[in-house]
């Protein structure tokens, strides 16, 4: 397990796959950042982000550390679900899985406080380079995700609608 805090990579944690669970309200998520270094200088950060539900990290070789402010566990201490999950909450989920690619319908709020922001992922580093697209919607919307998406970002709830 890793815990809180900075952990440098090649000595407190190695690189691969972290999973975390995080809550689901604002007040619960789990800010996180991979680091290329410690001076505190906001060029130190790779990727940074605020996780809600279930998350994932890819440590990479290259990071210097890895800060997080909630407890990680290496993806292969983690079984995955026994089946496909169809309903799911805030949170991330990995195409192959978690869930299977197809098509998801969410129902978000009719303005922008109320919105629901998704994202197809082509990896677990996080950073602007690995989404594939992403929205910001209100009202009914749908996701179509990839069988060669790596994972999908929801921020409230969505379903498989494919039969």
């Amino acid at each position: 397990m890793v815990s809180e805090g900075t952990h440098i990579v090649d000595t407190d944690i190695e690189p691969g796959v972290y999973v975390g669970m995080a809550g689901t309200e604002f007040g619960d998520t789990c800010y996180w950042e991979r680091l290329s270094g410690l001076t505190g200088n906001l060029d130190d950060i790779l990727a940074n982000g605020n996780a809600k539900g279930r998350y994932y990290i890819e440590v990479l070789p290259t990071d210097m550390a890895l800060q997080t402010g909630c407890e990680l566990l290496p993806i292969d201490q983690v079984p995955a679900p026994a089946e496909f999950e169809t309903a799911l909450g805030p949170g991330m989920y990995i195409v192959g899985r978690d869930i299977q690619e197809g098509l998801y319908r969410g129902e978000a709020g009719t303005d922008f406080s109320d919105s629901c922001y998704w994202a197809r992922l082509s990896g677990l580093a996080g950073g602007l380079n690995t989404i594939l697209a992403n929205g910001n919607e209100t009202g009914q919307f749908f996701i179509q995700v990839l069988a060669t998406d790596v994972a999908l970002d929801v921020g409230c709830d969505v379903a498989w609608v494919n039969p």
